[in-house]
């Protein structure tokens, strides 16, 4: 057997080797513990910040009722038809079994209200999502590291993996390289190795890339930083859907000083008709009916829109416009979401969006203004990604005519709902500038029914898989609880799958 000298002393080894302990990860060692293994996982992060998107969401999974059903809906959302069949099938039919897979876990499960993002598509009657205990900050994730422990499946913190070790020979992937403790360690897989480290969002360079627009700021774990699909390139994986990007799910922000953007989201959006905000572009024209339902980002494309005459995507920044009166009525901005906290910086700054928006006033994240031409101006001088293009006159205009549909009772511009039309007439004026917000990539190495990672002529590189959103099964548009309901069925395909190699000696 020929192989790299690096691996001809081993510091530890196992049968199966997981890359990242989040919800994927977690879920496939647990099966391939079930199955016999001996697991080893590989975390980047230290103890007390792992458990990736998977911690940091809002614990909703999909289980749906039928199959096949199920499966006409993801043929609707892969409108070219980029998963193969018999992948589409192995999913729909592995996500029906994410129930009764979780209460074997022990899991007190809730239905999560209809979940449908895409109502026109058809087998929307199939879908099924649910929750552990509630919607709830970690809950889920918690549940997942419980079983993680009961178990005693070893856990190695602060060891990112850096290189997949391969046997020249035969081209199977028989260890993983990672740093520990300012050194390294050659772990060798006497099965497989399972690539569980989620996608790219904060590896700035690929977002750049791969990304629909630039930039996107990422609510999830900063772990994410591509280095799956860095290592399965470097064993000469295909990659595919990189550009499947949550373009805009909430708005975000990114205050000084902060590292992890904090997601917006309007607190009264579905249930109370008082919404005196606009979202103006950086000239200040207004584009999009902003009541609309975001639909995981592929709603909200319009802010992603980029004018190739003037070389310049004008609604990035755009600007959340709103008065006195909604400030003071409710806080149109919060990083908490119908009672429960999501993204990193939810669940681990502990911030508290002021209900007032005071606070957020006072810390400069929200420019203030007597009137709206003096709010451009407060923009142009003080938000420096604008480049001084908030036009006072425009904006005004813009919110003059947004005053008179309220008035009306109508939106001819952009059909915003009867019930949101409130005008912003009452001083001070106020406005945040703001950035398109996603939750985390869907690309990265390509990989087949049985989470094998296939190279560039869709062979399986020997020995290696993949499980959750790290080369995702959800190649185009997407549904509300599918990443982690993926989590779910492929740590499952993926830890059965890598248990039943030979082991090799």
């Amino acid at each position: 057997m020929k192989m790299e000298r690096i691996t001809e002393k081993w510091d530890c080894e196992a049968d199966v080797v997981v890359v990242g302990y989040g919800g994927a990860g977690a879920v496939t060692a647990i099966t391939a513990h079930d199955l016999g293994a001996e697991v080893l996982i590989l975390e980047k992060m230290r103890e007390g910040e792992e458990g990736g998107n998977t911690r940091v969401s809002a614990g909703l999974w999909l289980s749906p009722s039928d199959a096949p059903a199920f499966l006409e809906y993801l043929r609707a959302l892969d409108p070219f038809e980029m998963l193969p069949d018999r992948t589409r099938e192995v999913f729909a039919e592995e996500l029906v079994k994410n129930r009764e897979w979780m209460e074997g876990m022990g899991a007190e499960i809730k239905e999560a209200g209809r979940r449908v993002e895409h109502p026109e598509a058809p087998g929307t009657h199939s879908i099924k999502a649910y929750v552990h205990k509630h919607l709830n900050e970690e809950s889920l994730w918690r549940l997942l590291k419980e079983n993680v422990e009961q178990r005693g499946i070893t856990v190695r913190y602060e060891a990112p993996a850096k290189k997949l070790i391969r046997n020249d020979g035969t081209g199977e992937i028989i260890g993983v390289q990672a740093d520990n403790a300012g050194g390294s360690l050659c772990i060798k897989a006497r099965k497989a190795v399972v690539l569980a480290c989620g996608g790219y969002e904060f590896n700035e360079e690929m977002v750049k890339n791969y990304s629909p627009a630039y930039p996107i700021y990422f609510f999830g774990t900063p772990a994410n930083s591509g280095d799956g699909v860095l290592m399965a390139q470097e064993v000469g994986a295909n990659l595919w859907h990189m550009n499947n990007v949550m373009g805009c799910m909430w708005p975000a922000i990114l205050p000084p000083n902060w590292k992890i953007p904090i997601a917006l989201r309007f607190g009264t959006r579905h249930r109370t008709p008082y919404w005196g905000v606009i979202f103006a572009d950086k000239y200040g024209r207004r584009f999009m009916n902003e009541g609309k339902a975001s639909r995981h980002g592929w709603g909200w494309r319009e802010i992603l829109f980029y004018d190739g005459n003037k070389q310049e995507n004008p609604r990035i920044p755009f600007y959340i416009v709103f008065d006195e009166a909604s400030r003071k009525k409710f806080s149109p901005i919060s990083i908490v979401v119908e009672g429960y906290k999501i993204t990193w910086a939810g669940c681990f700054s502990r911030y508290e969006w002021s209900r007032d928006n005071s606070k957020e006033i006072e810390n400069g994240w929200i420019v203030k203004a007597d009137t709206i031409d003096k709010l451009a101006a407060k923009i142009r001088e003080h938000c420096r990604a604008n480049g001084e293009k908030m036009d006072s006159v425009l904006l005004e205009k813009t919110v003059a005519k947004f005053n008179e549909y309220c008035e009306a009772g109508e939106d001819p511009d952009f059909n915003r709902n009867k019930e949101t039309l409130t005008p912003i007439e009452t001083p001070p004026f106020y406005a945040i500038e703001a950035y398109p917000g996603s939750v985390n990539t869907q690309g990265g190495p390509k990989r087949n029914e049985k989470c094998q990672i296939l190279d560039v002529k869709d062979q399986p590189i020997p020995r290696l898989y993949s499980a959750g959103e790290l080369g995702s099964f959800w190649v185009y548009l997407y549904n509300s609880g599918g990443n982690i309901g993926e989590c779910l069925a492929t740590g499952r395909i993926a830890g059965r799958n890598a248990v039943a190699e030979r082991a090799w000696n």
